[in-house]
Parts: C-alpha cells; structure tokens; sequence
C-alpha cells in the first residue's frame, strides 16, 4: 500500500484513515530525526533510503510504484554509534 505524503515539512499529530477510521501518527521530518539523535549522543554512521532494484521489480512489478515517490523514500534505516566512538567500537558495543 502507498500513498502520497502531503506537507512533509509540516511536523506533528496527522489523523488518517488507514486499515481502520481515525488513526493517529506523528510526523517527523529525516532532519529533525538526525538532529534528535545528535543531542542525544549519537552519530550516523550511514543513512540509505531503500528503493527496489530494476531485477526487484521484475520479479514483483507492484514494487514499481516505489521508483515514482515524490517526497522521498518511504523506506530508511541508519545505522548510529555513540558520538566520539569509532566504527570498530561501534561493533564491539
């Protein structure tokens, strides 16, 4: 299932009709995500936005719609450490 994301800079309570009447999530923009975890201590390391390879959608062609998102990527995953850690620490935590 996909939808567009309408006022992405607008953060916040959103009330939506999804699987069921009236549910309520809480928008956050990619920055003020990155800028939390910096104050809690924390370093990005990477950050990859997930879309389907050209063989992915082959193989699944509903995942074509992934390649035609205009606000962005609904999928993304970071991996952190603690700030002032290197990445061999990172692995040993």
């Amino acid at each position: 299932m996909v939808w567009p994301l309408d006022r992405y800079l607008t953060e916040g309570r959103r009330e939506t009709d999804w699987l069921v009447p009236g549910v309520v999530e809480f928008h956050r923009t990619i920055a003020t995500y990155l800028r939390e975890l910096r104050r809690v201590g924390l370093a990005v390391d990477e950050l990859i936005e997930w879309g389907p390879s050209a063989e992915q959608v082959i193989g699944t062609p509903a995942w074509a719609v992934e390649l035609d998102h205009q606000s962005g990527s609904p999928h993304t995953a970071c991996a952190l450490r603690r700030s002032g850690h290197s990445r061999r620490a990172r692995e040993t935590l």
